[in-house]
């Protein structure tokens, strides 16, 4: 039986939290250590705290790298293998001195963002591309980023694609009531409202973090949900609207995201910017519909509406079948077979 350190966010909805319950299920004995229980400045959205939150990042990055090099100190020598998840909070020399109070263990990062994009603060940073050749094992969700991983010094990158967790993500118990015709669950950003404001005039409900900064005249102002949702809320949106919107962002194009195998895992009818990825998933007017534009959303968004109830539940229920196979149950055995080949 394996035992597994995960390092990263236990916050509710995380990717942690679902490869955790996913090995669990498949007899790993798993850990986590929750950077988020030592950051500091988790203050919440006005503009004096942000400053505060800035101006302390780097205090809270040594609390957690001290944190977790005291953690390893003490219980390193227990794991078989060690998850970094992106791992920004710790520098190269930070995750060296770890590993060698580790000396069993095989360390592995699944970064659910993209490495190299160090132009969001969000998604990385210097240190967590200088860590690439540190890990043993790489795990990437887009496979045009194996390459470069590989490049960068990787001694073994892998495609490990995002998925959907078995508990949180499936269509509700009883038939779904449809309260709305088109439903978008995502933070905001710029590209995005401007492809749903293409939309805007129809009824449609947008939830997620951010979307208060929609532009004043925007027909979208007075249909936002400005908070994050997960399990069954996040079902209850999806399979309350004919349409589920999905929009990749640029760090995503091509490849897919999270909500890629969770609406057509809920039941809903994914309606997704195109790619290559995910037409191999879920295949173009069989299990799902896409568009490239904000006018061929607006053009595709109008025909699906037009079509009958029949007609869109064969897109929903080909999408529900193709999900099979594809949630983090499945990642997570993937993952071991990956350790095992050490």
């Amino acid at each position: 039986m394996a035992r597994i350190l995960l390092v990263g966010a236990g916050a509710l909805g995380s990717i942690e939290n679902s490869y955790k319950r996913a090995l669990s299920r498949l007899g790993a004995r798993v850990d986590l250590f929750d950077v988020e229980k030592y950051r500091i400045g988790r203050l919440g959205g006005n503009a004096l705290r942000r400053v505060i939150v800035k101006s302390l990042a780097s205090m809270s990055r040594m609390r957690v790298a001290h944190a977790f090099g005291e953690y390893a100190k003490a219980r390193g020598h227990e794991y078989d293998v060690v998850v970094v998840f992106k791992g920004m909070d710790f520098s190269p020399d930070i995750l060296r001195r770890a590993r060698a109070r580790c000396p069993n263990a095989l360390w592995c990062n699944i970064n659910p963002d993209d490495p190299f994009n160090i132009r969001s603060p969000g998604s990385s940073n210097e240190d967590v591309v200088a860590a690439i050749p540190i890990f043993d094992l790489y795990c990437i969700w887009s496979e045009s980023l194996v390459g470069r991983l590989r490049s960068a010094g990787s001694p073994r990158a892998e495609y490990l694609p995002f998925a959907y967790d078995a508990e949180a993500h499936r269509p509700p118990r009883e038939p779904a009531v449809r309260r709305h015709d088109v439903c978008f669950v995502g933070g905001w950003d710029p590209a995005r409202e401007g492809f749903l404001a293409a939309i805007g005039e129809r009824d449609i409900v947008v939830v997620g973090r951010g979307w208060d900064r929609v532009a004043r005249g925007s027909p979208l102002r007075k249909k936002i949900v400005a908070a994050n949702i997960y399990g069954q809320e996040l079902a209850s949106v999806i399979s309350g609207a004919r349409l589920s919107i999905n929009i990749l962002r640029p760090q995503n194009r091509g490849s897919h995201n999270m909500r890629t195998f969770e609406i057509p895992a809920i039941g809903g009818l994914m309606v997704t910017t195109r790619s290559c990825e995910q037409e191999r998933f879920f295949p173009e007017g069989i299990a799902s519909l896409m568009f490239s534009s904000p006018e061929e959303l607006c053009s595709c968004v109008r025909g699906a509406l037009n079509r009958s109830d029949v007609d869109l539940q064969d897109l929903r229920s080909a999408g529900l079948a193709r999900a099979e196979g594809q949630s983090y149950d499945d990642r997570a055995a993937a993952l071991l077979r990956m350790v095992r080949r050490r």
